[in-house]
Formats: structure tokens, C-alpha cells, sequence
């Protein structure tokens, strides 16, 4: 049996851990040569720092927002429904991100049920909720989010499924890829990150007719004149931060230049920059292919598309 058929049996066994499931899956980043892969395994393990993106899977979910209240005579209230007009503009504490691990948030599952519960609870920091009078002459002295447990289970599902899809689309190219040796075969780089963005990030990425594998974008997610969602865009086909930290700098240095009809001096520098890197394997971004999807995501995000 392959490393493929293994990850294969792994993801659809409910007895192994996501880990196990995703340690083998760290073998075959390794072996298939593929950085944005290698990143999404070590940070399903690890976690994600909060510099890194989170895929759509881990962010925005949504749960109840409660507070406990303390009024005069020592009258008190527990658990009442916090309404969102009341936050400030700029806090959306009535959702939450997942940075934890698949072994922590495993973990929090099994907490929550070992106490007989349904959910998890996040504290909200009380700087947040001070000030803020939800009854007429009780104070809010406390507040917390609570999200549901099948939320986070479904998370960790989503982990396990897309890890098998992108074995699964792997062997429907190779069968024997990822297994040792040196002549072990290889798929391409564009094709590897086409399968990487349909499996994993849940996109719409595929090879180009008659383009000798060069990747086209079927579904642009870029907003016009929108840096953040170019930026996010650039994350979910697997630039680097550094990259992208380079991008953002030099579009805002291209701002009071940008012509109508075309990115700025700076822009294209970046953009040659990165052609030649994935061209060559070489440096931050090693994928062939990233460099177009980048170039498309420029032009929509300039409105030239």
C-alpha cells in the first residue's frame, strides 16, 4: 500500500486522530515538494499564529453572546442575550476564530462533552463590556461567547475531508506519488496547486485548455479597490507573508502614480519578481502557476480584469 492509499484509509478510519491523519499527510507535503500543502499541515498541527490567514472553514463562526448582570440589593442575572447594537462598531464578539490545533480544539470537544455539555465558552475581555448597560441599573460584570460543539467538530471534519480529497485528486494523477525513491514520479507544479486550491482552500482553480498547465481562476473573489480581500486572495494560493507584506508596500507606493489602465512601476517590479521565483523554484514561492493567479488577482483588484 502507497503513502496515498495509507492517508486514504487514515482520513476515513473515525478511530485514528486527525494528527495521526495529518502527520502522514506532513510526509507527503514533504515528498510532492509542495510549500503552501507543508504550510496548511504545520498549521492544522500547530496552530495558526495570528499573522497567518485562516482558511474560511476556521473564521467568522457565529455563536450566542451572553452577560451576567448585577444590580442594586444584590440582584443579579445570569446568561442574558447580549444584543450586538450594543458592541462596539469595530468588536464583532458575537463570532469567533479557531487558531488552536486540531489536538486542542480535539480536546475542547472532549472537555465540553466530559462535562456534560453542548458548548464551548470564550470569555469576552472585560474592557470590552464595562461600559456597556444592557438592563436599566444593573451592571455588566460579565461576558462570555458561547459556540456550539458540533461547530467545532464540524471544523475538525472539514480538516479530515479535505485532507482525504486532496489525496484522493493525488492519485487520481498518480497513484504512486508521494511514495520514496528517486524515481518516484513527480506532478506538476501548477497541477499540484490547482488540487491544493480545489481540495484544501475550497476554491475554483483549474488547468487552462491548451495552456501546456499553466492554472486559470474560474471564480475571482478579489474586490475592486478592496487591498485586504487582494491580500487574502494572495494567502489562499500560497504566497508568503513576506510576499504579501511586499505587495501591500508597494501598491501603497504606487497609489499617488497608478494609471488607469495598468498597475504602477512597483507593482510590476513585485510581479516580475515572483514570476522569476516560480519560475525557478526558488525562494518564498516555489509553486509554477501562483504567479498568474497573482496577476489576475492585481488586475481585478486595479478593476482591469
Amino acid at each position: 500500500m502507497g503513502l496515498l492509499q495509507d492517508i486514504e484509509g487514515s482520513a476515513t478510519d473515525p478511530n485514528l486522530s486527525i494528527a495521526d491523519l495529518l502527520r502522514k499527510c506532513k510526509v507527503l507535503a514533504y515528498r510532492l515538494r509542495h510549500e503552501p500543502f507543508k504550510g496548511w499541515v504545520d498549521h492544522e498541527l500547530s496552530g495558526y499564529p495570528p499573522e497567518a490567514d485562516l482558511p474560511a472553514y476556521r473564521r467568522g463562526h457565529r455563536g450566542l453572546l451572553l452577560a451576567q448582570l448585577s444590580g442594586s440589593f444584590g440582584r443579579t442575572a445570569t446568561n442574558v442575550s447580549v444584543p450586538t447594537s450594543l458592541l462596539p462598531d469595530w468588536q464583532k464578539w458575537d463570532t469567533s476564530d479557531f487558531r488552536q490545533g486540531v489536538a486542542e480544539l480535539d480536546a475542547l470537544t472532549k472537555g465540553a462533552k466530559a462535562a456534560g455539555s453542548r458548548v464551548v465558552r470564550h470569555t469576552v475581555p472585560p474592557e470590552i463590556f464595562a461600559d456597556i448597560e444592557i438592563w436599566d441599573g444593573y451592571s455588566t460584570v460579565g461576558m462570555h461567547l458561547d459556540l456550539s460543539l458540533p461547530l467545532i467538530e464540524g471544523i475538525l471534519d472539514q480538516v479530515r475531508t479535505r485532507a482525504l480529497t486532496f489525496a484522493l485528486e493525488i492519485e487520481a494523477e498518480e497513484p504512486s506519488a508521494g511514495d520514496p525513491g528517486p524515481e518516484a514520479p513527480r506532478i506538476e507544479e501548477s497541477r499540484l496547486t490547482a488540487i491544493y486550491y480545489t481540495a484544501i482552500l475550497g476554491g475554483n482553480v483549474n488547468l487552462a485548455q491548451g495552456s501546456s498547465g499553466s492554472v486559470q481562476q474560474e471564480q475571482v473573489t478579489v474586490v475592486e479597490g478592496d487591498l485586504e480581500s487582494l491580500i487574502s486572495r494572495l494567502a489562499e494560493i500560497g504566497i508568503g507573508e513576506a510576499d504579501r507584506l511586499d505587495l501591500r508596500e508597494a501598491i501603497e507606493a504606487d497609489a499617488s502614480e497608478k494609471t488607469a489602465n495598468e498597475p504602477g512601476e512597483r507593482t510590476k517590479s513585485w510581479l516580475a519578481t515572483i514570476t522569476l521565483k516560480a519560475a525557478t523554484s526558488a525562494g518564498r514561492v516555489t509553486e509554477g502557476g501562483v504567479a498568474a493567479l497573482a496577476a489576475t488577482a492585481i488586475a481585478h483588484y486595479l478593476g482591469i480584469a
